[in-house]
């Protein structure tokens, strides 16, 4: 797989706040991703089954108001299996929730706030060797 091939994926963004997803999206579209996001397990189930688009990156905040994030990425999993997934939380125990329900599945996890850097950092480990660059921000 080439950088090209990688360069303007798509990507499920699962995010309750509005603020982080927006800034989530930004960082992904300045980088020629298309961002579909969802701020429940619901709207992105359902964006999941109504895309036409072939989604390459879950990025999934663990704190979701309606289900667990590490439950929506099993949902998903079976839906996409073998999913690049980024968890993302505050929550102090959210890393090993992570890994009693998923196992070793392939995930990684960012603790919020996070900075543009570490994002990007994350895309690349989960995607390849995507040639991105930073233009500072954080995720509050």
């Amino acid at each position: 797989m080439t950088d090209r091939d990688l360069w303007g994926t798509a990507a499920l963004v699962v995010e309750p706040d509005p603020e982080v997803r927006a800034l989530v999206r930004r960082v992904l579209a300045q980088r020629g991703h298309t961002v579909l996001e969802a701020s429940t397990h619901r709207e992105a189930v359902e964006l999941l089954a109504d895309s036409h688009l072939a989604i390459r990156i879950l990025i999934v905040e663990l704190v979701l108001p309606d289900l667990a994030g590490w439950h929506l990425a099993r949902i998903i999993r079976a839906i996409e299996p073998g999913l690049p997934i980024i968890f993302m939380s505050a929550a102090e125990e959210s890393a090993a929730a992570v890994m009693d329900h998923l196992g070793d599945v392939s995930w990684s996890f960012l603790r919020k706030p996070i900075t543009e850097r570490l994002l990007i950092d994350e895309l690349r480990a989960q995607l390849g060797s995507v040639q991105l660059g930073c233009v500072g921000g954080s995720l509050d």
